[in-house]
This record gives C-alpha cells, sequence and structure tokens, in this order.
C-alpha cells in the first residue's frame, strides 16, 4: 500500500545542510495498491490535479530520505 497526498502543502528543502521534505499538511491522502498508482496519478492530471505528493515514490539524487511532518 502506497499513501498520495493530493493538494496538501510541503516543500523540498534540497538546499539546506539536511535535505528533507517538510509535510505541513497532507491535503487529501490516498491510500491505494502500488499497482494502482500510474493510472491514479494519470487520472489527476487529466482533471487538472499538478498538486500531489507520493512520499514511497519521491525521489531526487540529493535527497537522504528524510521526511518531517509538521
Amino acid at each position: 500500500m502506497i499513501d498520495i497526498y493530493v493538494n496538501g502543502n510541503w516543500n523540498t528543502f534540497l538546499d539546506s545542510s539536511e535535505k528533507h521534505v517538510t509535510i505541513f499538511d497532507k491535503g487529501i491522502c490516498y491510500q491505494m495498491d502500488k499497482s494502482l498508482y500510474d493510472n491514479f496519478i494519470d487520472d489527476l492530471e487529466k482533471n487538472g490535479y499538478d498538486c500531489y505528493f507520493c512520499p514511497q515514490f519521491f525521489s531526487h539524487p540529493e535527497w537522504n530520505g528524510i521526511i518531517k511532518y509538521e
């Protein structure tokens, strides 16, 4: 199972010494099987949503994997 946060409030901090993602508000949280992720994201984008975050799939070459919730 994976979580997808839609229309939440988060920020990536890649320029600081501690590279992380801070989530201030998850917005709407959907939980689903990983195999449904691609279709779900395609549907979101077709319907005009461009603000979503999936902690399990977030990747960046400079990111250490830390997610903070505030």
